[in-house]
Parts: C-alpha cells; structure tokens; sequence
C-alpha cells in the first residue's frame, strides 16, 4: 500500500516554526547595544524595539488570522491530493501491461474496489475538517455583565494612567481581546484626542499603536493621516504662534514617538523634515529644533534614512550660518544640534596613582575623623618625607581642602599644626598656598570655585584656632575681602567692579565664614576694637550691594548675633558712611598719633617681642586644644630654654622622704594617731601660727647669736582632735630639705619675674599693635605721617 503524506505532522512543523520566529520579537532586532548608536542607553533600545507579540497571549481568531491561515491549508492539500492520484494511476497502467488480459478483468475488478476504498479514504482525508461555528456574542439582557462598548469605554479611561511598558503592554492585550472595526475607530479617535499637556503619554501610545498595529494595519494608518493632515495645516498656519505653539508641539512629539518605532514611511518624514529647511524663518526655525531632538538622533543613525538625514542637517547647519537670528533660536538650534548629533569622544582615562599616593588619600578622605585624627597622626608621620612624590602628595591634600569633607576641614588644620612640630617647612608652605589661594579667588572671581573659595576661607580661620597664623593674617585677608579691586579701597554704591559688582554677594558669605571659624577669639584687648572697626566698614561695603538674598542675609545675621549681639545695624549708606568717617578720624588722633617715629632698630625689638609673644600664646593655646582630644603618639617636646631649675631630681626626692619620715618619728604619741590620709604637713618658712607672737623673742635671741647664719627654720603643723598644734624644727642649710626649700623658693621668685615681664610686654605689645595699625591705615588713604623731634 502506498505511503500516504501526513498533512497534519508538516502544518504543525510549519506552525511551531512561524511561532519560534514571531514570538521572539528581539531575534529580528539588534541584540546589544551600541554606545553612539541612534539610542542613547540600552532601556530605551528595549522599549522602541521589544515590543509585545498579541499571538502569543490573544487567541487568533480574535486577531483575524485564522481564516488566512484554514485557505492557505486547504490549498496546499488539494495540490498533494492531485499528484497522488496521478502517481497512482501511472502505476495501475503499468501492471496491467505485464500481467496479460486475463489478469486484467480480474486485476481491473480488484482495482476498481480498491480504488473505491482508497478513493474514499483519499476523500475522507482531503475533505477539510469543518471549523466550529462561531456562538454569538450574548446579549445584554442573557448577560447581566458589561457588554464591549462598555469594556472599550473603561480601557480608554485607563490609558491616560498607563505610563510604564507594563501596562501600556497590558492594555494593548485587553484591547485585542475587544477587537472590532467600531473598537478600532473609536481607539483611533481617542489617540488624535490625547489633552495637548499630556506630552508624556504620547510615546506610550505610540508603543500601544505599534503592538497593535502588526495585526491591525489600519489603526497606525488612520493615526498618520490624521498627524500628517495637521501637519500640513499647521504649516499653512505659520504666521499664528501663539495661539497653535501647543498644538505644534504636540504634533511633532507624535510624530517622533511613531517614527521611533518605525511606523511613518521615510518619505513622509524626510518630507517634514524638508518643509522645514525650505522655509527656515520665524516658527520653522522652533519647530525644526524640536524636531531634531525628538527624532533627529534616530533619523541620523539608522541605515534607511542616515545618508539622506545626513545632508539636509548638513544644509540646515548651513542656513543657519548665513541667516541673521536671534540669540534664543540659536541657542535652540545649537542645543538640538548636539543632542542628535553629540561630538565624538574617547572614553575617560583614569589617572594612574601609585600605591604610595593612593594609600595617602585613603588617609586623608576616608580614615580621617575625630576619633582616628591620632592614628592618622602617627601614619603620615611614619611616612618616607625625604621622598619627593609624598611630600608633594602630602602638600597637594592639604592645600584642597575642598576635597575633604567639610567637617573634616578643622582635623586638616589640626594635623598641620601637629605636623609643624616635625616638619616645620611643610606647614609654613601649606599656609603660603592657602593665602594665594584665596588672593587668586579675588583676581579671578570664577563661579566654578565658589566652592572651592568657601572650603579655603574656612581652614584659614582653623589655622588661625591653632595658632599657625597671626590675628594681622586674619584681619589683612578681612579688609582685602572688602576693599580689593575698588577705587582707593573705598566702596561706594553704583560704582561698577568688574571682580565685584553690586549683585554678587559673595565676598559676604566668605568674610561670615572666616569670622564664624574665628571670630569667637577676638573679644578682648586689641583685637576686639579691630574687629569692631572692620564690623563698621563691613555694614558699609553691605549697603553698597543690591538688596541681599534670603540665604545671604539669614547668614549674615547668624554671624553677627554670635560676635556683637547688641549692635545696630545702620539702614542707610550715609549711617554707615558717618559712622566710618568717625572711625577714620579716631584713628587719625588716637594716642599712638604723638609718639615719636620708629627706627629700624625699634622695628627689630618689636618683631622680636611679637614672636616671643606668639610663642608664649601658642604654648598656652597648645594646652588648651590638647585637652580636647587625647595626646599625640609619641609626643617629643621642644624647649625654646633650658631654665636653671627644673625641680628636684630623683634623688633629692628620695633623700627628702627619707628625712620627712624620720621627723615623723620624732612626734608624739597623739600626732601618731592621726589618720595618715587626713593629715596634711606643710613645710614652708612663711607660715605664721599663733604661738609664733610668743616665741618672737626666742627667735631675735638665736638670731644675735649667728644661730640662723647656718640652720633653716620650719614649722610642723599637726592636729590633735579640733586643735592645731604647731611645732618649729631648725634644720642645717647643707640637709637635702634645706637644700631642695631654697631652690624651690628661687625658682618661684623666677617665675614671678617671668610672668611679670610677659605681662608688661603684652601691654606694649598690643599699644604698638593699635599704633601700627592707625599708621597702615592712614597710609592705605594716602595720609603720610612724619614725627618731629622737639
């Protein structure tokens, strides 16, 4: 018997190959994405491209196709019935030529029943199987459920909240699953309805048009009429702006989103693209610049239309230079320009750093803290400073301290001072780059380094905590913040500074910054009446700014607060200005006016004393800042001079002990029984008890006989119950204890002369300080000032 075809197994194999091609939409697309292709970032490749198969979640018949498919079948199972049967009867002839006529009566009998058997299972098999028929759709009144114009009615109501791919996707499924020719127009008429504010839902219906548009063709179709018809109208209406800019501006948002997705004809749209360049005037010019950034980059970039996109953008770009415009239109241009066609550049190279470096900075940006300021300490200090690349490393971070956190700028400044002890070069060249950093700040004025500016000013006023500068420093860059770069350093209003015009208030925010790091020291002596001085040329440098901004001006006022709680501000330029002339001519005739002039040799002593001071103070200071934070590891000190008597050594104070316990024996019974923590054995020469007014002439009696030329005198204070008993002792000079007394008492009398001298130095020290400062300040307004000797 003859093998008979399968048309069953060969229409499932051709079925499960359509579906493996179809389903898988990203096959047929680009597989990676390309950096400078005509997307920007893979999302956006997978949204325009990876669009959803309705075959695989809607069954066909709701999509139309199972009629196409059944004929194609049936056609294809006429054509293998036909050539069967003619192979069939070729082969009958043959076999009846070889048998003989007997056999042929006989053969043709068994032929003929079968060929009626195998006739009608050729027929029972060729006969295409009926297709179900089709129940209609129940009526509302059989079904108490939302008939399709309601269900239409609710997924257009709920595409104006889908705006993500899932449940735009989601919606286009729904929608499959109601389609119908009414369904179709009446989702076309919402799509040329979408509201002209909505322009973020347009891409999302467009990737709804172009899902849908795969198996129904005429959707995409009618949308494009419409858009194309508005377009040519909106061109015919060029001379209305205002009132159609919105509608323009949808119009080609539309169209971009569908030429994404590839649904215009190229013709179409090179053909907008062209009406454009042709007319290149007044609202062409808008209208090709949003253009460009929609869809420019794709057009560009894609293998259809690139050469042909390529040349118009060549001749726009050559319009453009010859056509007269205004700033604004060709800021547009420019900017829609780049954007679709951004400049080529290479990658970022990654500077290289060697480990050394990169082990510093991990210091610096990362370990540093207030609990690990010690440890960093002793790391940076353990590092090879005879290197060059870690000293230039070191001196790098440390002059930037706009790379270090904000809060950490305080710990950078601590750790120069500690490093100053060591490395005194190094401290000395970070102070000498932050003040040209903050000199350059002011020649330049560059927005981009505000940042940097602010980060500057605030370790300047830290250095100055831990007495790395003087307070001269401090002042100098305060009055320069306020005079540089103005006429004879005066400010005035309406008087234009190209580094410092009225409406920048910058310099403001810099000088709250230094005062809000520093500030807080100047309240005493001297230095108070500088500041007060310099607060009073600052309210007039403020009145010459424009009205200030809310930032500047609750930053001002936080400043003052925390310095001069009860100062007045003057309202008015002319308070100000009064009360500076005041200043000026206080200065003028201060009590410094009538000394007499200095000479060189005066100048020495006066550097001399001010550097002693400053040693002085930032011994002191060193104290104090210590006592904040633990001691630093191994901590070496340095001493200016060696004093004559540092105290006793280990030895005198052994002997001392030795002879404080056997005096102890020599009390009484009752001094004994004292309890050893609450008594209390004061050995001084001075002390003066009552009994001591009945043994006075006891005491001028041993004195006329020599007796105190070679003893020392002490008096031994014990207590027995409430009552002090007193009990002098004569010791010989040459004991240890007399010994160890007289140095004590010397070294005291040292001291008080040190501190006595320190005092009175200080006084004159800050006159000279306030004298020299009315001298510079005269001499700034070009007042030069000559003492005769009478």
């Amino acid at each position: 018997m003859p093998n008979l075809p399968k048309a069953s197994n060969s229409k499932s194999l051709g079925d499960s190959i359509a579906i493996s091609l179809d389903s898988g939409s990203s096959i047929n697309r680009d597989e990676d994405w390309v950096p400078g292709g005509k997307w920007e970032d893979d999302e956006e490749r997978r949204f325009y491209e990876d669009l959803t198969d309705l075959k695989d979640f809607v069954p066909r018949t709701f999509l139309g196709i199972e009629a196409e498919e059944e004929a194609k079948d049936s056609a294809q199972e006429k054509e293998k019935d036909s050539t069967t049967d003619v192979k069939q009867l070729e082969d009958e002839m043959k076999r009846l030529e070889v048998n003989g006529a007997a056999a042929v009566n006989g053969s043709l009998n068994g032929a003929t029943t079968d060929e009626e058997e195998e006739a009608s299972e050729i027929g029972d098999d060729a006969t295409p199987t009926p297709t179900p028929p089709r129940t209609p759709s129940p009526t509302p009144a059989a079904n108490a459920g939302p008939g399709p114009s309601q269900l239409v009615t609710a997924l257009l109501a709920k595409l104006a909240d889908a705006t993500n791919r899932e449940l735009i996707d989601q919606a286009a499924v729904d929608f499959a699953f109601l389609n119908s020719k009414s369904a179709r127009k009446r989702l076309v008429k919402y799509l040329t309805q979408v509201p002209k504010s909505r322009l973020d839902l347009l891409p999302y219906l467009a990737r709804m048009v172009a899902t849908l548009g795969r198996y129904m063709p005429d959707i995409p179709a009618d949308l494009i009429s419409f858009l194309d018809e508005q377009f040519r109208y909106l061109h015919k209406k060029k001379r209305v702006i205002k009132e159609l800019a919105d509608t323009r501006r949808w119009n080609l948002a539309y169209i971009s989103a569908l030429t994404k997705f590839s649904l215009l004809p190229t013709h179409v749209i090179l053909h907008m693209y062209k009406v454009y360049v042709d007319d290149f005037s007044g609202v062409s010019i808008d209208n090709l610049a949003m253009f460009l950034e929609g869809c420019g980059r794709f057009l560009l970039r894609d293998e259809a239309t690139g050469p042909r996109m390529a040349a118009m953008v060549e001749l726009m770009r050559r319009k453009q230079s010859l056509t007269l415009m205004d700033q604004r239109q060709t800021l547009l241009l420019e900017n829609a320009y780049y954007m679709c066609n951004p400049p080529e550049r290479g990658p970022r190279q990654e500077k290289q750093r060697s480990q050394m470096v990169l082990f510093i900075r991990h210091l610096i940006f990362d370990v540093l803290a207030k609990k690990t300021i010690d440890k960093v300490l002793k790391l940076i200090r353990k590092l090879d400073w005879d290197d060059p690349e870690v000293q230039q490393t070191l001196h790098k971070i440390f002059t930037r301290p706009w790379k270090v956190k904000y809060a950490n700028v305080s710990l950078l400044a601590l750790l120069t001072y500690d490093l100053q002890r060591y490395h005194a070069t190094f401290s000395i060249g970070v102070v000498d780059q932050v003040l040209e950093d903050i000199r350059r700040g002011m020649e330049l004025n560059i927005y981009k380094n505000n940042q940097r500016r602010v980060a500057t000013m605030k370790l300047l006023g830290e250095l100055y905590i831990y007495r790395m500068i003087s307070s001269a420093i401090v002042f100098d860059t305060l009055w320069s913040l306020v005079t540089f770069a103005h006429p004879n350093g005066r400010p005035l209003p309406g008087q234009v500074c190209p580094i410092d015009a009225p409406d920048d208030f910058f310099r403001i925010r810099l000088v709250c910054v230094l005062l809000g790091s520093c500030g807080m020291c100047f309240d005493k002596g001297s230095l108070k009446k500088k500041l007060d001085a310099f607060l009073t040329f600052f309210q007039l440098y403020i009145l010459t700014k424009e009205p200030l901004s809310m930032d500047v001006e609750f930053m001002l006022s936080d400043t003052m607060e925390a310095l001069r709680p009860n100062l007045v501000m003057p309202k008015t330029f002319d308070e100000a200005a009064l009360a500076v002339d005041q200043l000026f001519s206080a200065e003028q005739h201060g009590p410094g006016a009538g000394a007499e002039g200095d000479d060189s040799g005066e100048d020495e002593d006066e550097e001399r004393q001010d550097r002693e001071l400053e040693e002085e103070e930032d011994q002191a200071s060193n104290t104090d800042a210590a006592s904040d934070r633990p001691g630093s590891p191994d901590e070496e000190v340095v001493l200016s001079h060696k004093p004559e008597h540092v105290g006793p050594s280990a030895e005198e104070e052994e002997d001392f002990n030795k002879e404080l316990a056997k005096m102890m024996l020599d009390s009484t019974q009752e001094a004994r029984k004292v309890d050893r923590k609450a008594a209390a054995v004061m050995w001084e020469t001075t002390v003066k008890t009552g009994g001591a007014k009945k043994k006075k002439e006891d005491v001028e009696k041993s004195s006329a006989n020599g007796f105190d030329a070679d003893v020392m005198k002490f008096t031994l204070l014990s207590r027995k119950g409430n009552k002090q008993i007193t009990k002098e002792l004569v010791v010989p000079e040459s004991a240890p204890i007399a010994v160890h007394t007289r140095n004590a008492q010397l070294q005291d009398k040292f001291e008080q002369q040190q501190l006595k001298k320190l005092v009175l130095d200080y006084e004159y020290r800050e006159g000279m300080e306030e004298y020299q400062a009315n001298l510079d300040t005269l001499r700034q307004k070009g007042v030069n000032v000559r003492f005769a000797k009478k």
